[in-house]
């Protein structure tokens, strides 16, 4: 059971670390961007052919999220930026269509053939008594701790603030000087990056495919949920959380409840939820 929880926390990590992306986004432009997990794989791909080239796994794991939080800005001020005057729904359907276009151009550059992510931490592990716990687990797990409370710090900061402002009161906040351009870019870079290092810490597990970020992005909303879209630790534990009782589930129902067990979690969750959510909305200010 101790081996399935490990599991678990691994696949969770993922999960925590995507929804903790999405809430990012969703703080500094209150949209969710169904991109986030495919904005990550460009970054990812780059990272393993560095490694191939005979990068440094580190220094190559350092230079695709870069490039990840760059490709996030980028977008950011191409795509979502110009339809921000026209409402939530045209960047809600332009996030969709990354997806596709993501993935075509993943696709295009790089094939469609499943490569390996080599790193010196792939294989091998220890023991304690009869429980084997693999390098890679443990490097996933303490990754994303620290990320979390490193972001925990950084809405602590002056430019932390400043996005958990514009989130709260977009027309206040311009008023009082903060340039939301800047904090969308910001967020949708880090929001970037933090998707890259999640999809790099998932291949080092399985393979890097076109078709790698598609069974996370369920698992990191329905985290997103739990966090109501706007709780960094709620989304980090509700991301763990899943990983753990999809393992459990496997285990002791079978293999087929895997998938299914975060519909239910989030369906469970809205019916206990929604009234309160619901009565605590108000009119977002302008």
């Amino acid at each position: 059971m101790i081996q399935q929880i490990l599991s678990g926390l691994e696949s969770g990590s993922w999960y925590a670390l995507l929804a903790v992306a999405i809430v990012i986004v969703m703080k500094a432009t209150d949209v969710p961007n169904f991109a986030q997990a495919q904005i990550g794989m460009p970054g990812a791909y780059v990272a393993v052919n560095l490694i191939a080239a005979g990068l440094n796994p580190i220094l190559a794991m350092i230079g695709g999220i870069a490039l990840g939080y760059l490709i996030g800005a980028v977008i950011e001020r191409v795509a979502i930026r110009p339809l921000s005057s026209l409402g939530h729904f045209p960047m809600l359907v332009m996030t969709i269509g990354l997806t596709y276009v993501l993935v075509s151009l993943v696709t295009i550059t790089f094939g469609s053939e499943p490569r390996s992510f080599p790193t010196p931490w792939s294989e091998g592990g220890f023991t304690i008594g009869d429980l084997y716990v693999p390098y890679v687990q443990i490097i996933t797990i303490v990754s994303g701790v620290v990320l979390a409370l490193i972001l925990t710090y950084f809405f602590r900061t002056t430019w932390g603030i400043r996005m958990r402002a514009i989130s709260e009161n977009p027309g206040i906040s311009r008023l009082l000087g903060i340039n939301s351009g800047l904090v969308s870019s910001l967020a949708w870079g880090m929001g970037a990056a933090i998707s890259t290092l999640a999809m790099m810490l998932h291949t080092q597990a399985t393979v890097l495919a076109d078709s790698s970020a598609d069974p996370l992005i369920l698992k990191a909303f329905v985290a997103a949920v739990i966090g109501s879209f706007t709780s960094l630790s709620g989304a980090f534990i509700g991301g763990l959380a899943i990983g753990v009782i999809e393992n459990l589930t496997g285990m002791w129902i079978g293999t087929g409840w895997k998938e299914a067990i975060s519909l239910i979690i989030v369906v469970l969750y809205l019916f206990i939820r929604m009234p309160s959510l619901v009565k605590n909305i108000k009119p977002r200010e302008i």
